[in-house]
């Protein structure tokens, strides 16, 4: 079981204050139906996955017929330096919460940010396109915003997770409650590990760690 430290309290406190400092604004989707997310912004960095030869993507995927993974380490990539501190500073954590899950670079690391509780949300959903469980951790000065996660039965957990590690399967299907103030999400998942011939099974039930 991960032993939450001081070490680890101010290493997410130097990823929270790296997550206050973006200035982009980019991510809202269906917002006018309300039925998917709309979030101030969200993006990823990792092994992601899409068809086979798509640019940078020409490595197959060792058990999904027709994707491809992006293979090209963060230090080698034309992004910005401030996307790779926060990489960097993301990976550390997942170092500490379970190594193994971090083994060469094999998930992605999502980093989202949920501002305005009239307009920005997260539906009900699945992410069907992961292969293993999430570890998930909500940084910021908010209120609410839990995760609700369904099991396979049906049943529902709400979980706070504000300044913890929660583990969790994203492949079940789970929301975003209603949220005060200035939410930013860090959520590791895997579309591809070379150490896997076939997906986990499902996670559950969701815990902190």
């Amino acid at each position: 079981r991960f032993k939450m430290t001081t070490e680890m309290q101010k290493k997410m406190t130097e990823l929270e204050e790296l997550l206050k400092k973006i200035k982009i604004n980019s991510q809202k989707r269906d917002n006018k139906n309300k039925k998917n997310f709309s979030l101030n912004f969200q993006f990823g960095m990792g092994r992601s996955i899409n068809a086979l030869n798509a640019g940078g993507f020409e490595t197959p995927h060792n058990f999904i017929k027709g994707r491809g993974v992006f293979m090209k380490p963060i230090d080698e990539q034309n992004i910005p330096k401030w996307k790779k501190n926060l990489w960097y500073a993301a990976k550390e954590i997942l170092l500490e919460i379970d190594p193994v899950y971090a083994e060469n670079d094999d998930f992605v690391v999502n980093f989202a940010h949920m501002n305005d509780s009239q307009n920005h949300f997260v539906k009900k959903h699945t992410d069907n396109c992961d292969i293993s469980f999430q570890y998930a951790l909500a940084l910021g000065e908010f209120t609410g915003g839990e995760l609700t996660v369904e099991s396979s039965t049906g049943e529902t957990n709400t979980i706070d997770f504000q300044r913890k590690i929660l583990k969790v399967d994203g492949r079940l299907p789970h929301q975003v409650e209603t949220f005060c103030g200035d939410r930013y999400t860090v959520i590791f998942y895997k579309l591809f590990d070379r150490t896997k011939s076939e997906k986990d099974p499902v996670f559950e039930p969701a815990v902190i760690v």
